[in-house]
């Protein structure tokens, strides 16, 4: 549940944060300390400098605020779990698993055996087959956040129980069960190849236990992939083929357009951009490069919001900020994937998941419900959480 003020939507659990937020720095306020903060997560600095100086220099576009207000909501949230990790404990994080396959598994039957679409938005929304409508998404507004979640707080679940996960065997079987439903294998690729590339690294250092870890993944991804397709075949709705298809069209040729756009630029507009908050007015209403600006079509007019995002992050910050912001911006995850290949193999997933997201989804929009990757992130360099 969201609360909305002027374009700008908040979780609950979000406002709570800022409420307990501004309760204890009213007490006591020596409580906020950053310099700490940002000494162990200094490859966020980079990308903040840079998008500080590119706003004092583009302020003409109005979705400025509502953007950078998500993106430093998503810094505080991060920042308020980094001191209060303590207080989180192993139980809370399988109970939140256990909520999530449940809401999952309950929102998939209503709609598969008794035909309800659990709607959070306009119905058209859940109308494309083999999409939104048929994919597992809980209580999330569409299912590729609901996987965003689930992968990493399952991550989380291996960081911090580390071998003691085959206790609990009904919820590795649910949460493949819920993956399965939901069809969103991206993240479940990027840890495999994670795991590929770790082993070619450190070859003569791979452990016989870690080999076998990633055997078994790639025997339940296979598995994954492959009961899905007889499970969509049956019902007679589109494979996963077609349903990539359709993804790779929505990113791909997005990016393409805007590559092919930024290349009539000038040099100084391909490295620094035209402006955060441009991609509304320049990308999509002025030249229809994104893929939402085409969907979003109300009596034959585009219709355009602003700090309005698109289909992925990759051409949105090309357009917007440049190839500095996204190389500035990427520096971080494949910073901490590469430092962390050995100290700590969950964060360094973790890394490149994010690092995959830039990619397929608008996660800077979204920076802020990002909560078990944060702890992921707090735990391992925080605490050095060795890897399980």
């Amino acid at each position: 549940m969201k609360l909305g003020v002027g374009g700008f939507k908040m979780h609950l659990g979000i406002l709570a944060i800022l409420i307990i937020s501004v309760i204890e720095f009213t007490e006591k306020p020596g409580t906020i300390r950053l310099a700490g903060f940002f000494k162990r997560n200094w490859t966020l600095f980079p990308f903040i400098f840079y998008l500080i100086i590119n706003i004092l220099f583009n302020t003409s576009f109005p979705g400025v605020p509502i953007t950078l207000t998500y993106f430093i909501l998503g810094l505080w949230v991060f920042y308020f779990l980094y001191n209060k990790q303590s207080f989180i404990s192993d139980r809370a994080i399988l109970l939140f698993q256990w909520v999530l396959i449940g809401t999952g598994l309950f929102q998939s039957v209503l709609f598969q055996v008794f035909g309800y679409q659990l709607a959070f938005f306009n119905a058209e929304h859940y109308a494309v087959d083999a999409s939104f409508a048929t994919r597992l998404r809980g209580f999330f507004l569409e299912p590729n956040w609901f996987s965003i979640i689930l992968t990493f707080n399952s991550l989380l679940i291996f960081l911090r129980i580390g071998n003691t996960i085959i206790k609990y065997k009904g919820l590795i079987g649910l949460s493949f069960l819920t993956l399965l439903l939901n069809g969103s294998y991206g993240f479940i690729g990027v840890i495999i190849l994670g795991y590929v590339a770790r082993m070619f690294i450190d070859l003569p250092k791979i452990s016989k236990r870690n080999l076998l870890v990633f055997i078994l993944m790639f025997i339940v991804a296979g598995g994954l992939i492959l009961s899905r397709n007889i499970y969509k075949s049956k019902l007679g709705n589109a494979t996963d083929g077609q349903v990539v298809s359709i993804n790779t069209g929505s990113r791909l040729l997005p990016a393409v357009r805007t590559i092919l756009f930024m290349s009539e630029k000038t040099k100084e507009e391909q490295v620094f951009g035209l402006g955060l908050g441009s991609w509304p007015y320049i990308g999509i209403e002025e030249n229809q490069l994104g893929y939402i600006g085409f969907a979003n079509v109300n009596g034959g007019q585009l219709t355009v919001k602003p700090a309005q995002r698109d289909s992925a992050e990759f051409h949105v910050f090309l357009l917007e900020l440049g190839y500095l912001g996204i190389l500035l911006f990427l520096f971080d995850y494949i910073y901490n994937y590469w430092h962390y290949r050995r100290l700590n193999m969950i964060y360094s997933l973790a890394s490149a998941c994010m690092l995959a997201a830039f990619f397929v989804y608008p996660v800077f929009k979204f920076y802020m419900y990002l909560v078990p990757f944060y702890l992921i992130r707090t735990f391992a360099v925080k605490e050095d959480k060795p890897e399980i």
